[in-house]
């Protein structure tokens, strides 16, 4: 949300429009007002439990199959993550990496048939 950000979102979007579209703002709020379909979404909001937990069911209530989720080696990210999963059947936890950053990388299509694209 910060103001400085938004000159590389500006940035992205005018050279990837056609196939990438960052959203500037608070992401409690952007999303449930997105129009239109995802085929990914990159989860990087706050780091209380309130704030991650809002935005992958926001991301589910859209029906995104594809989450990359970050930040989960915070305690109330992971516990948000962990609580999103137990929730959310069809969602599976595919990939984490073991970056200080912790993302992980959950989908709605099983494994297999991402393979097949």
């Amino acid at each position: 949300m910060d103001p400085e950000s938004k000159k590389s979102i500006d940035l992205i979007n005018d050279t990837l429009a056609s196939n990438i579209q960052f959203i500037h703002g608070d992401s409690l709020k952007t999303v449930p007002k997105h129009e239109g379909t995802a085929d990914l979404a990159w989860v990087d909001g706050g780091h209380d439990y309130t704030t991650a937990i809002g935005d992958l069911k926001n991301c589910a209530d859209k029906d995104i199959p594809h989450l990359l989720f970050d930040d989960t080696n915070m305690e109330p990210v992971q516990n948000a993550m962990i609580d999103f999963l137990k929730d959310s059947p069809d969602y599976r936890l595919i990939w984490a990496s073991p970056d200080i950053r912790g993302t992980v990388y959950m989908s709605k299509i099983p494994m297999e048939d991402n393979e097949k694209k």
